[in-house]
């Protein structure tokens, strides 16, 4: 039977204490956690060790693809089906054909990571469950929280709530 439960949240009201929160987790052993806040924070993803992005995968292939598939378009239209001689240049004359090659790598590498992006970032998602705790709609403007994952390996309802409830006094449990 699965959890019922996607996890607990902790909500802080301090930066410091939510980056303290945060080691803690990890120092306890704890993997799968989410930190929420209204912006960007460096020092608490260093904490959070996440794995490293794929973006530039999705990039590079991107723009790997582009780059093929401009040249061959080229190379097919100029010398399998219009072969005419102009100027006594030879059919396959590469360089005339490296303008649209780099555009098309640029173009190809950009929408990939844009579609990358979406991918990996689950976007759109109009239900996470995190939206049923009625103050999470402040984390994007004055309130951190941090949540341990109902699927780590540590993860016991009791233990982990009284863990959370040792770091902050507004402990939720967040229900799927």
């Amino acid at each position: 039977m699965t959890n019922p439960l996607f996890g607990i949240s902790a909500a802080f009201d301090l930066e410091i204490a939510w980056r303290a929160a945060i080691q803690k987790t990890k120092a306890a052993g704890y993997q799968k956690i989410e930190a929420y806040a209204p912006f960007p924070d460096d020092e608490a993803i260093s904490h959070m060790k996440l794995s490293p992005s794929r973006l530039p995968l999705y990039t590079l292939l991107g723009g790997t693809v582009g780059a093929i598939g401009a040249f061959y378009l080229q190379y097919y239209t100029a010398v399998v089906q219009f072969p005419l001689d102009v100027g006594g240049r030879a059919l396959n004359s590469w360089q005339a054909f490296m303008p649209i090659t780099f555009e098309g790598t640029v173009l190809c590498a950009a929408l990939s990571l844009l579609a990358g992006f979406f991918i990996e970032s689950r976007f759109p998602q109009p239900y996470h469950p995190m939206f049923n705790i009625d103050d999470f709609a402040q984390a994007s403007s004055h309130r951190y929280f941090l949540t341990i994952m109902a699927d780590d390996e540590n993860f016991q309802t009791q233990a982990t709530g009284e863990f959370l409830r040792s770091l902050s006094s507004e402990v939720y449990d967040v229900p799927r």
